[in-house]
């Protein structure tokens, strides 16, 4: 086998050199895609930004309907919705 590997240096060279760049680029991407959902939390978190956002339908004066969009958060969400709904 050594004596095999010796004759065709060049061919077992190149096939090491592709196997050497396909781990080094899975462990490459398998880091970057940690560090981006740890970027993300930190910061939504810093950020506070919203956990979720909440599209209401509901007619106005004209009897139309109108697309409004709340971004309130907690219970002054919910102070908004019972005053349109009533």
């Amino acid at each position: 086998m050594v004596r095999d590997i010796f004759s065709n240096r060049v061919s077992f060279l190149a096939c090491l050199i592709i196997a050497v760049m396909g781990l080094m680029i899975f462990t490459s991407f398998s880091i970057l895609r940690n560090n981006l959902t740890l970027s993300q939390e930190s910061i939504y978190r810093e950020q506070n930004f919203a956990d979720g956002f909440m599209e209401t339908l509901f007619p106005d004066s004209e009897g139309l309907v109108n697309d409004v969009v709340f971004t309130l958060e907690g219970e002054a969400l919910f102070d908004q919705i019972k005053q349109n709904l009533e």
